[in-house]
């Protein structure tokens, strides 16, 4: 534990933290909880409980916001507690997705088989996700090698990151993964429809997002987290970690959208090479920058957006080629549309820039988000319509 500890905080002095080795082996209790309940939401995911796994989601974060509200008040940073906590959090959250799987509790005489090169498949799957997953541990700690506060700040930026990603685009593979898989072939017309309007979702939805979080990072990082020891040069530094981070959100979003084409056809090993090769990419890349006497966070952040750009080239072309090249315009029409808009509004209100932050300011960001549904419309309507005929079928 300390390997890994010192791995993902380099400048952390383990004898400050109380209860870290009981609280270590805590967490991984809490993963093999999170294991089981991967298992669950996949289950209720291809049944059509899409709902459950989200409010099970929430109900964990509540659990984990009262302890940082109430318990740490009490007991104060003490990792033994929260471990506990995280563990209890993880048993309610599992509880609540097995409200709808009381079926698959009862004693059944069929006997589950897998087709040939099964194994192998799940060995690259899980290889090629923990690759995925481990790519920001790997750049947080590079970013932390810039001194006390580094490990902080791209901490808060990378959970800026992965507001949307959870909120508006995490939804696209759950929903696609399902159709795409049962058409299987990737030569099926119906099968390309499909991933495109996949694509052009997560594109839209990838790009508006980036541009929101651009266009208005410091006064965004203001609001969520300038208060208590985040101090005003603090907000600066994570505001501008959040625009350089955010250049790589619609390509993770694409990336997302054509591993879930590749995936629904067997072709983990795919997936798995481009992650690796996105990797080694995204670290040479960062190398490079070091070289050159850039900055060692700017060099980070820049390695971190290489990897989701490497990612989505790759998975774009094994999947579709260069043939639907030509689509991509189209694609850009609605995030151009509402990043002129946008741009407008930080334009002729200069407040909205500064991180002085007022009311009808946070409404206009809200007018501008919902704008972005609007914009979308037509491909919203085109995803319910391309469930129900697949539903139908």
């Amino acid at each position: 534990q300390n390997a890994v500890v010192s791995f993902t905080a380099p400048n952390l002095d383990l004898n400050t933290v109380p209860g870290l080795s009981a609280g270590y082996t805590f967490t991984l209790i809490a993963v093999l909880i999170a294991a089981v309940i991967g298992v669950a939401s996949a289950y209720l995911n291809v049944t059509g409980y899409y709902s459950l796994p989200a409010v099970s989601v929430l109900l964990f974060n509540g659990v984990i916001i009262l302890y940082f509200g109430f318990g740490v008040p009490v007991f104060g940073v003490n990792l033994i507690v929260f471990g506990c906590v995280l563990i209890g959090a993880n048993l309610l959250r599992f509880a609540v997705q097995m409200s709808r799987m009381t079926e698959v509790l009862r004693k059944v005489d069929v006997v589950a088989s897998f087709p040939s090169g099964f194994v192998l498949r799940f060995a690259q799957g899980v290889f090629a996700f923990s690759l995925i997953v481990a790519m920001p541990i790997v750049f947080r700690s590079l970013y932390a090698t810039a001194g006390p506060g580094a490990l902080a700040e791209f901490n808060y930026a990378l959970r800026l990151f992965e507001l949307p990603m959870g909120v508006l685009i995490s939804v696209i593979p759950i929903l696609f993964l399902p159709l795409l898989s049962r058409i299987g072939d990737a030569d099926d017309p119906a099968f390309k429809e499909a991933l495109l309007l996949a694509l052009q979702l997560a594109l839209g939805l990838g790009l508006i997002a980036a541009l929101m979080l651009g266009l208005f990072a410091l006064p965004i990082v203001t609001v969520l987290f300038g208060y208590g020891a985040l101090a005003e040069d603090g907000v600066l530094d994570v505001s501008v970690a959040v625009q350089i981070m955010i250049i790589g959100l619609p390509f993770q979003a694409m990336f997302q959208a054509l591993a879930a084409g590749l995936n629904a056809t067997g072709r983990t090993r795919v997936v798995l090479f481009i992650a690796v090769g996105a990797v080694v990419g995204s670290i040479a890349a960062f190398g490079l920058f070091k070289a050159m006497d850039f900055d060692p966070k700017l060099a980070a952040m820049l390695g971190f957006v290489v990897f989701h750009v490497l990612a989505f080239v790759s998975a774009f072309w094994m999947t579709l080629g260069s043939s639907v090249v030509r689509l991509l315009p189209a694609m850009l029409l609605p995030a151009i549309q509402i990043s002129v808009l946008a741009g407008l509004c930080a334009w002729l209100n200069p407040w909205l820039r500064d991180g002085n932050v007022r009311v009808w300011e946070v409404g206009v960001i809200t007018i501008l988000t919902l704008l972005l549904l609007f914009m979308m419309r037509s491909l919203i309507k085109k995803l319910a319509t391309l469930r129900d005929t697949a539903q139908k079928d």
